[in-house]
């Protein structure tokens, strides 16, 4: 009898392994105990390496991208990201005030892009001028799940775009509803094609775009703009290429940074108010010439020095990118991940920091401080 209960129950047993042997895996939580021991952050966990997957740093009522505070019909927007020339004849550029990131890189001779980042803020009016595609862009925006905005691309530009299936509006194949030259500043072709973030969003279900969020991560930040406690920097001057200068003047008022192009301040062409970014990150990645026609690649895959500029003081960064889709981290020299003041960032790819040069570290006395510490 005995024995007939036991082979049952090992029968039983049997059946059920069976049973949920072919359920398959799915993703499991796991609990990450505070120092206390208790339960503190839920996890979702992978079901193949069963390593715990890092949950999105967005703050609900916060940008991601920029840190900044949003209305909450704005939440949860899709990032877009627009090249956008630099050239004399392309300035003042539209909208660029309300980017929320813009990379800033050296391109063809001595001339320079934009890939500015619109997510959460206030939509300008119009953007432009849009330029085209290119390969160390590419390589960035897909940092982001970006929509990239672009008028075609170099050879390399536009394979990088289909080889990585970047999701994109190409205004070389789009109507004129969608982009056009606007002619009222004065701008020649081709520094004169605009759009509407607007009307973008509104076509992008129709050329099969989906307007989900972002799968970005996100930046880490303070919730208000504090002191680095690095290097006093009021004043830096990096020059990019031969006659190619930005220039950053810190306003102690305002906590941003002035910025200028070869001595002319920077303006937005929609209020002819100035850029104010209150983070700014210059990044060593060396560009190499490898085209006939001047295109340029830049060795952003890897590892890296960087240096990171706010509230008038500067710190030395590292930075780190696995590949092509990986997020690029910049650490501080303590091998902690940089956080960020909230607010406007720059990144200005640069080909060395040798290029870049502190011009006002520290405060320049007024007539009246010098009389009160003159015995």
């Amino acid at each position: 009898m005995k024995r007939s209960i036991s082979t049952a129950v090992l029968t039983l047993m049997l059946v059920l392994t069976l049973i949920f042997g072919a359920v398959p895996v799915m993703a499991t939580e796991t609990t990450v105990p505070d120092e206390a021991g208790a339960p503190d952050i839920t996890l979702e966990t992978d079901p193949e390496t069963g390593e715990p997957i890092e949950e999105s740093r967005w703050r609900e009522g916060f940008s991601p991208l920029s840190g900044l505070p949003i209305a909450e019909e704005d939440e949860n927007r899709k990032i877009f990201a627009f090249s956008m020339g630099n050239q004399r004849p392309a300035r003042m550029q539209a909208g660029l005030r309300s980017a929320e990131l813009i990379f800033e890189f050296r391109n063809e001779a001595n001339s320079s892009r934009f890939v500015a980042l619109f997510m959460t803020q206030p939509v300008p009016e119009r953007l432009g001028g849009l330029r085209s595609a290119r390969p160390f862009m590419v390589e960035r925006i897909l940092e982001y799940d970006a929509v990239f905005v672009h008028v075609g691309g170099s050879p390399d530009g536009n394979r990088y775009i289909e080889e990585f299936d970047v999701t994109n509006f190409d205004a070389i194949r789009l109507p004129q509803t969608m982009f056009w030259r606007y002619n009222q500043t004065g701008k020649k072709s081709p520094h004169n094609l605009y759009t509407d973030l607007d009307i973008l969003f509104e076509k992008a279900e129709r050329y099969g775009i989906s307007m989900e969020p972002s799968a970005f991560k996100g930046y880490l930040f303070n919730e208000e703009v504090l002191p680095l406690n690095g290097k006093p920097a009021l004043e830096f001057e990096i020059n990019l290429a031969s006659q190619n200068v930005k220039r950053y003047e810190y306003d102690e008022e305002t906590k941003t940074y002035l910025r200028y192009e070869n001595n002319e301040l920077h303006l937005d062409e929609l209020d002819r108010e100035p850029l104010t970014p209150v983070n700014i990150i210059v990044q060593e990645a060396m560009s190499h010439v490898y085209t006939e026609h001047g295109h340029r690649k830049m060795d952003q895959i890897g590892e890296g020095r960087a240096l990171y500029f706010s509230h008038g003081e500067m710190i030395e960064l590292t930075w780190e990118k696995e590949d092509e889709r990986a997020m690029t981290v910049f650490y501080t020299e303590d091998g902690e991940e940089l956080v960020l003041n909230p607010g406007q960032m720059f990144i200005q790819v640069v080909d060395s920091l040798d290029d870049l040069e502190i011009l006002n570290p520290e405060p320049v006395e007024t007539e009246a401080e010098t009389e009160e510490t003159t015995p």
